[in-house]
């Protein structure tokens, strides 16, 4: 908005240079060229008035369409891991258990009984499983969890609990991302 009223004001400087180099004295003799300048100085703030108007007018789209396509991206991120998700869960079942593993290992105390929450599907597959390898640890209990999607898990004994079920995971790693791309570069 500066730099185009900078160089209005320039060219509206230099014809009006030009315009005095061949009129002389004839100009300023007329009585409304005060008037006259004064008006399309007037004219000219009006006319940049509205032009910064526009322009904060298109940036509220675009920050609207980066917030949807922010929500988009990461209902598509949420959608890949779920489909990743259920195809390691059927290729590798024992992965399931590794998983589980970690997530008990994150309660600040493992001892005593560990409630297992778990998709219905993921629990039979973890019971059959251990019927054919290893059986579970007899700390744990499976208990079928429907609100639980699949591959997601929330661990408790009597001290505390592990959040450990795929949106909550997802929700922390998009967080962190976020947090990661709003950080000011440090450096170059």
């Amino acid at each position: 908005g500066r730099v185009l009223l900078l160089r209005l004001s320039a060219a509206l400087c230099l014809a009006l240079a030009d315009f005095e180099a061949k009129a002389g004295p004839i100009v300023h003799q007329c009585p409304d060229w005060n008037a006259g300048e004064a008006d399309a100085q007037a004219l000219l703030a009006q006319q940049s008035q509205q032009l910064q108007l526009a322009i904060a007018a298109l940036r509220q789209p675009m920050a609207w369409l980066e917030g949807e396509v922010a929500e988009q991206l990461e209902v598509l991120a949420c959608a890949v891991a779920k489909a990743l998700l259920g195809r390691e869960l059927t290729a590798d079942p024992e992965w399931l258990r590794s998983r589980l593993h970690d997530a008990v290992k994150l309660l600040p105390v493992a001892e005593g009984r560990i409630d297992l929450h778990l998709n219905p599907e993921d629990a039979a597959l973890l019971r059959q499983v251990a019927e054919q390898d290893e059986p579970l640890d007899p700390a744990w209990t499976l208990h079928e969890d429907p609100d639980i999607q699949r591959g997601g898990s929330l661990i408790r004994n009597a001290q505390s609990q592990v959040d450990h079920r795929l949106e909550t995971r997802l929700a922390r790693l998009l967080a962190s991302s976020q947090e990661s791309a709003d950080a000011p570069e440090h450096g170059i």
